[in-house]
């Protein structure tokens, strides 16, 4: 199983889980911290990557192909869909970052997050996208399904949902299996 790591951005910078904005979401699947990373944008203009590359001066190239490739960002529609590149990219352990808008904003602060995160903690990573989303369900969204993890990571996904006064449900068949975080009270 791979790493994830989510993290927020508006326009006001960090959102906390009381305060409501218009967040990107980045998910990124696996980690590779600390040296030049090759990217391969899938559904993300290059134009806009190559803009935030320079403008963050993270160290790391557009490729071509995922083949080339020790990292991927694309759309969050692209990665829902779950088409055949994302699949592969997944089944080599290639870290997927998901952003949830094609801007040049979005962008960097998914480079941002790369520079900071920690190589080789799915827990805690795993934990952080729950805490994203009991932090949108508590300020009026719906329901948020999270990435698949393992039994382990579930369970643990499941008591932060609940010590957070809100619901939770396992769905789908093993790997694919996620949490579901709900409004309102466990049962």
């Amino acid at each position: 199983e791979g790493n994830v790591k989510t993290v927020s951005a508006s326009s006001g910078g960090q959102r906390s889980l009381e305060r409501r904005g218009s967040p990107a979401t980045v998910t990124a699947i696996g980690t590779t911290a600390g040296r030049e990373r090759r990217i391969f944008p899938f559904g993300v203009s290059r134009q806009r990557l190559g803009q935030a590359l320079r403008q963050t001066g993270f160290a790391g190239t557009i490729v071509d192909s995922l083949d080339e490739a020790d990292t991927l960002i694309t759309l969050r529609s692209y990665h829902r869909r779950k088409p055949q590149t994302l699949r592969d990219a997944e089944d080599r352990s290639v870290p997927i970052y998901v952003v949830k808008s094609n801007t040049v904003f979005q962008l960097e602060h998914c480079l941002l997050s790369m520079r900071t995160e920690k190589a080789g903690d799915p827990v805690v990573a795993a934990l952080r996208e729950a805490e994203e989303a009991i932090g949108q369900v508590m300020t009026g969204d719906n329901a948020i399904d999270l990435t698949p993890q393992n039994a382990y990571i579930r369970r643990l996904q499941h008591m932060l949902a609940q010590r957070y006064n809100l619901s939770s449900r396992s769905m789908g068949k093993d790997p694919y299996r996620q949490v579901r975080i709900l409004p309102g009270e466990m049962d």
